[in-house]
């Protein structure tokens, strides 16, 4: 081997090394880099992730009453409130919930507690269904649907084809608009369980 040949081998020798040694660095910055993605990534919220707690304070709201009164949640401020979301004013189990909850007005009132009504109807069919029903505490009118999402109370496939509209579920507020009872009913057939919701209110009295 000459001198010149032994050169040559020599430095294709220390290319071959060379390239490995890139090629290796490569490989361990992008180890690297994958490794960091994978600490920072953030999983998918869950669907439960959003939902209400009690502890929280409830999200705020600005509705029409069938006198067509703007009420928000601030003008309870100061006594308890017991939030009714009831799917379609008319239906059987609506008109049954709304007539109940009439019925034990006054039990709610002697406990330092406003009662509310919240459905998707316009205030126009509320201020009839009141009527008809001889209901006195206010219905309020979440005809943009706003408030039912807001709270997470949707009820996505209804009866007759019709969507949206809100799930059975009671919240009960206390004086400082924290949620201190929840209730959310998997089906519209189901009704509330009354005595949990009055015992709810009594604890905060």
């Amino acid at each position: 081997m000459t001198f010149i040949t032994y050169l040559r081998s020599e430095y294709s020798n220390s290319e071959i090394r060379y390239s490995n040694l890139c090629f290796e660095k490569r490989k361990t910055k992008n180890k690297e880099r994958k490794t960091k993605n994978e600490f920072h990534h953030k999983p998918n919220k869950t669907p439960n992730e959003n939902m209400l707690q009690v502890g929280q304070k409830a999200p705020g709201f600005k509705l029409l009453d069938t006198e067509k009164n703007e009420v928000t949640l601030e003008q309870f401020k100061g006594k308890n409130l017991v939030i009714f979301f009831f799917p379609m004013a008319w239906t059987g189990g609506c008109t049954k919930e709304m007539c109940a909850i009439q019925e034990d007005y006054n039990g709610y009132s002697e406990l330092n507690a406003n009662v509310i009504g919240i459905s998707i109807d316009t205030f126009f069919a509320l201020k009839h269904f009141a009527a008809d029903n001889k209901i006195t505490y206010p219905l309020l009118s979440d005809f943009n649907k706003e408030t039912i999402k807001a709270y997470d109370v949707v009820h996505h496939e209804f009866a007759f084809g019709y969507k949206d509209v809100a799930k059975r579920s009671t919240f009960v507020l206390d004086t400082e608009g924290t949620i201190r009872f929840i209730e959310i009913l998997p089906s519209p057939g189901d009704f509330p369980n009354m005595d949990a919701i009055k015992a709810a209110v009594q604890s905060l009295k």
